[in-house]
């Protein structure tokens, strides 16, 4: 009967862990641009671009509420390239944040984005094709 208990306990506390996370959730776009009050503009899953020139897109973060934390994180990967981790100062009562990603070739991106202590806080997708 013990066991019982301490097992109801354990399941309760990973059901408000979860709660408790999901109050903090954030929405991640991958747009080509932004309005001053962070709506996406031109929030696409495909985009063609020509690399004769610089390119880049943009990871907008979303936060239902005042994000709480000095720093934010980016990650971009494509398959058989280097993936940088790129960290920015952000403003604790922000309630979202942009950040201009550039874009050196062609191919299926994956955006991640973490807090200042590398918990992942969602991901955002974009195929980038040659003009």
């Amino acid at each position: 009967m013990k066991s019982i208990s301490y097992v109801l306990i354990f399941c309760t506390l990973i059901l408000l862990f979860l709660f408790v996370s999901n109050l903090n959730s954030q929405t991640i776009h991958v747009c080509e641009s932004t309005t001053e009050t962070g709506e996406p503009i031109g929030e696409k899953s495909s985009i063609k671009m020509d690399f004769t020139k610089e390119n880049f897109v943009y990871i907008l973060v979303n936060f239902s509420s005042a994000y709480g934390q000095d720093e934010i994180k980016f990650k971009r990967f494509v398959m058989g390239q280097p993936n940088p981790v790129i960290s920015m100062s952000v403003d604790p009562a922000a309630t979202w944040v942009v950040y201009e990603m550039y874009i050196p070739q062609a191919g299926e991106y994956i955006f991640t984005v973490f807090d200042k202590n590398d918990v992942e806080q969602g991901k955002g997708y974009i195929t980038i094709k040659n003009k």
